[in-house]
């Protein structure tokens, strides 16, 4: 989540914030009773949520956010900021 949301930081000011609002929405991780709720009125008549948590090593932010923004729902308006900006961008995951 971490990185999300390094990501997220990063998008605000060279890209724009409602591009890292977007960035941020499509990374919100429900609650077990979020998710018990929504398999329920789904349908689902035996529910039990087991969470559990994920720990992923990825390399500095700064160094491949560029190339994860591109496979992202928010590639578009990544692509259509300046090369400066997208250079903004790379040195603000430093910084996030």
């Amino acid at each position: 989540m971490r990185f999300a949301l390094a990501r997220a930081q990063a998008l605000e000011r060279p890209v724009g914030a409602e591009t890292a609002a977007r960035q941020r929405a499509s990374r919100i991780v429900l609650d077990a009773e979020a998710w018990h709720r929504r398999l329920v009125d789904a349908g689902v008549r035996e529910v039990t949520v087991h969470p559990r948590e994920m720990t992923s090593r990825w390399p500095r932010i700064d160094a491949c956010v560029l190339g994860h923004l591109a496979g992202t729902p928010v590639a578009g308006a990544v692509a259509a900021v300046s090369e400066e900006a997208r250079g903004a961008l790379a040195r603000e995951g430093r910084l996030a």
